[in-house]
């Protein structure tokens, strides 16, 4: 965020009901991870790729993303 924003990051606990099915039958727990920003948004190319193990969008970095 070059040109400034505002990083927030918000983690928040989960716990699934036995029946749902999203839990495969049993009870489990979670934590949910939010990161949201109020700067202008990724590029469109940056977007197509920022899922990718080994992806970078800084040039100067080395090693992993």
């Amino acid at each position: 965020m070059a040109d400034g924003g505002t990083l927030t990051i918000e983690t928040t606990s989960i716990d699934t009901a036995p029946n749902d099915v999203r839990a495969m039958s049993r009870y489990q727990s979670y934590v949910r991870l939010t990161v949201r920003d109020t700067a202008g948004g990724i590029i469109p190319d940056v977007q197509l790729r920022m899922f990718e193990p080994f992806f970078t969008a800084n040039p100067a970095a080395l090693g992993l993303a």
